[in-house]
């Protein structure tokens, strides 16, 4: 057992705390928008973000000036 903890950030998506750092990186940055985001979210959304589950992403594009592109189903694609 390893003598340190393991930092944790919030998914900007579902709010909830990932273990980020040290070994263990159970999510990701997405930098072109400036937040992080779990690897459960980003399974469950490989094909997209549906826009009306995520008013708080949308709102944060917007107050970066960030365009907001949708893809072949409407729905928004997670930059890598």
């Amino acid at each position: 057992m390893p003598d340190f903890e393991i930092p944790t950030i919030e998914c900007f998506l579902c709010q909830r705390q990932f273990k980020f750092g040290r070994g263990a990186y159970h999510g990701r940055g997405v930098r072109a928008w400036g937040i992080s985001i779990c690897q459960t979210c980003e399974n469950v959304n490989h094909d997209g973000l549906v826009p009306g589950s995520h008013p708080r992403l949308l709102a944060h594009l917007k107050s970066k000036g960030i365009e907001i592109r949708r893809n072949k189903s409407g729905w928004i694609d997670i930059p890598q």
